[in-house]
């Protein structure tokens, strides 16, 4: 439905080969959509109907509205003409189908499951994968200002928590995957388009960047809706480069983990080597009362809580509750970088560092598997 309401332009292809899709012309492009979003309600009502809710069960409203060109103009007025013509019958389909649109809302809000907000969840992946109808310009908005808004921290927030909303009625894994992708381009813009000439080894046009951005979120756009809906399984999607990276992604996590919980327990860590250099400290001085020494010792390590069945018992504890977290995430970072393809950029050695953080890993090669 979004595609069909701002319908993107086709991309370049070679006269000597058949199109894909979005490389279809107007007409074409618009033939195929409504057939899709036929066949899509066709099976959604169906479904919905075994719980006493209707949906169009088709989409002839838009059929009704929609004439496709026919006949090769064959002078410049005639294709002035035909032009216009063809401008208001695609004006009118829009109307068609914001109506359309507004039925949806309506009979998926009144159906089970909370489906109106999966519907929307649907449209804001697919307006991310074409920033450009998230403006209302003229088409003189620069590449990056449109791609600011649409993979802006609030928005992106938005769909992840949607993401995470609906995760349990999710192929297994997709909901986290398309999460952390989103969240990949977002850091990867973050970086290096707003990081400007300070990112970007000279030369380097953070303008350009951005429009090769725009380019590759088209296909990847159309990658998250096939995860989610479960038409491409991400466990085939695996490879050794993807595993080793989430590995990677899954180390430094254990590293600011581990960062963190020092810190956390800095003043306690402070108070034991305190007492271990008094330990050290009554041994040096009483050497002859070895035995006095000894039970010193023992009294403090006593009421510090030190003991070997402690430390072994706290231990195994740690390996226990946190190994399963830590697996699993480094399974979601290897399928999210396996259904996230960035264009390659040459930056600086700091902006390297925050992608790094970010979780973005260097871009793999290709040919290996």
């Amino acid at each position: 439905m979004g595609t069909l309401y701002a319908l993107p332009p086709p991309v370049p292809h070679s006269q000597s080969e058949l199109p894909t899709v979005d490389a279809l012309s107007l007409p074409d492009r618009v033939d195929v959509e409504l057939a899709r979003i036929s066949g899509i309600l066709a099976r959604l009502s169906a479904a919905l109907a075994t719980v006493g809710r209707r949906l169009p069960a088709d989409a002839s409203s838009l059929v009704k509205v929609w004439s496709p060109l026919s006949g090769p103009a064959a002078t410049t007025n005639e294709i002035t003409t035909t032009t216009a013509a063809l401008n208001e019958r695609y004006s009118a389909l829009r109307r068609a189908v914001f109506h359309l649109h507004v039925q949806l809302l309506e009979g998926l809000a009144a159906g089970p499951g909370g489906l109106d907000g999966a519907y929307e969840l649907g449209l804001w992946l697919q307006h991310t994968a074409h920033p450009s109808q998230l403006s209302d310009g003229d088409g003189t908005v620069s590449a990056s200002d449109v791609l600011c808004r649409a993979l802006s921290r609030e928005r992106v927030t938005g769909i992840q928590r949607r993401l995470r909303t609906y995760a349990a009625d999710l192929p297994d894994d997709s909901a986290a995957v398309v999460s952390q992708s989103l969240g990949k381009w977002a850091g990867f813009f973050a970086t290096v388009v707003d990081g400007g000439a300070r990112a970007l080894r000279s030369p380097g046009d953070p303008e350009e960047v951005a429009r090769e951005m725009t380019a590759f979120l088209a296909p990847q756009g159309d990658l998250w809706l096939r995860v989610l809906s479960g038409e491409e399984r991400t466990d085939g999607l695996l490879s050794a480069e993807s595993e080793a990276a989430g590995a990677e992604a899954a180390l430094h996590r254990a590293r600011r983990l581990v960062a963190k919980v020092a810190w956390h327990y800095a003043p306690a860590l402070a108070v034991l080597l305190a007492a271990l250099g008094g330990i050290v400290f009554l041994a040096q001085a009483d050497l002859g009362g070895a035995g006095r020494v000894w039970t010193e010792i023992a009294a403090i390590a006593s009421a510090l809580g030190v003991s070997t069945r402690g430390i072994g018992a706290a231990t195994g504890r740690l390996v226990r509750e946190g190994t399963a977290p830590l697996v699993r995430s480094a399974d979601v970072d290897a399928k999210a970088y396996a259904v996230t393809t960035l264009p390659g950029v040459r930056l600086r050695p700091r902006a390297v560092g925050r992608l790094r953080r970010s979780g973005i890993g260097p871009s793999s090669r290709l040919g290996r598997s």
